[in-house]
């Protein structure tokens, strides 16, 4: 049995709570971004999803690929595929048609 990376569920966390963060911050923002809610302005707040903006996808998609990584040697194309379209696909498809 393949062992279990605890450091990658915990980034994964991590850089959620950084996007509630930043979607938070999102409406004190000081440069007029329309957002569907506008709070005002703060410049800490505003500091700090400039800070975050340039690094938390791009570092959810390399946590997204090394889990694919490790999901692929323990389980295999055929049941990864299968997987994937279960929890992704499934609900895609029921969204498109109830939208």
């Amino acid at each position: 049995m393949e062992k279990r990376y605890n450091y990658i569920d915990n980034l994964r966390l991590a850089l959620v709570f950084l996007i509630v963060i930043y979607h938070i911050a999102m409406a004190f923002n000081t440069w007029g971004e329309p957002n569907f809610i506008f709070l005002g302005e703060n410049k800490i707040l505003s500091s700090i999803i400039i800070f975050i903006a340039p690094y938390y996808m791009l570092l959810l998609f390399l946590l997204a690929g090394i889990s694919s990584y490790y999901s692929l040697k323990k389980r295999g194309y055929k049941v990864f595929i299968k997987e994937r379209m279960l929890r992704l696909g499934l609900p895609l498809v029921f969204g498109l048609l109830v939208i």
